[in-house]
């Protein structure tokens, strides 16, 4: 966020290039993470050289510094999601430096620490609350999964049961059907079997009633 007005301070002030020095990190993170703390409402002391302004780092400003580049190392958040979470320990407003006639005592910058890794504590507390539920949800739908995986090869067993038994029924009515046809043409031709003999014999007895015939005629012609 960008503010034209000069803030200065009389606490022990401190450059880009001896904050970089001091803790252990390069200028450009630490103008990178000071610009992302302004863009979220954060302002730093100025000093104004010449007609440039300056930005001037404090003991507390140092200390939310660190603490972002140490939570880059644990958690790999990007620049503004560090600065957003170093705002939650601000309060959320603007961060204004004021002149003051003294400067942080060494028990007031540990209590800072200790209040900042208090909050770094209970962020990760929740984090891993919030990790145990997804877990939890995770486990709920691999086994609502692993569910319908098996009522789906059940089904398709069933399927494939009535599949085969229906096979099964079709095969043995067209065996019963070959089975039929042979017989219905067994006995039609038993039957033109029959028939012809049938014929044969009546054949044979109007051929013996007949010489039969011719018989009694021949004798009775010869008694004439």
């Amino acid at each position: 966020m960008e503010n034209n007005e000069l803030i200065e301070t009389s606490e022990k002030a401190f450059t880009t290039k001896d904050v970089a020095m001091m803790a252990d990190f390069s200028e450009p993170t630490v103008k990178k993470y000071a610009q992302a703390l302004e863009v979220q409402g954060y302002q730093f002391a100025k000093s104004k050289r010449g007609k440039i302004e300056v930005r001037m780092f404090v003991e507390r400003d140092i200390l939310y510094l660190r603490k972002m580049f140490e939570m880059s190392k644990k958690t790999n958040a990007d620049v503004k999601s560090l600065a957003q979470m170093v705002m939650v320990d601000v309060g959320n407003k603007k961060k204004i430096q004021t002149v003051t006639d003294t400067e942080l005592t060494p028990a007031q910058i540990d209590f800072e620490r200790y209040e900042n890794r208090f909050q770094e504590i209970e962020n990760t507390l929740k984090s891993l609350k919030k990790i145990d539920t997804l877990q939890t949800e995770l486990k709920t739908v691999q086994e609502q999964n692993d569910l319908l995986k098996k009522m789906n090869v059940e089904m398709g067993k069933t399927a494939a049961q009535k599949l085969a038994q229906h096979d099964h029924e079709v095969n043995k009515l067209n065996n019963e059907l070959q089975e039929l046809k042979k017989f219905i043409f067994q006995i039609t031709l038993d039957q033109r079997k029959s028939n012809t003999e049938l014929k044969k014999g009546i054949q044979k007895i109007l051929e013996q009633t007949g010489e039969k015939i011719k018989r009694k005629k021949g004798i009775f012609g010869w008694f004439k």
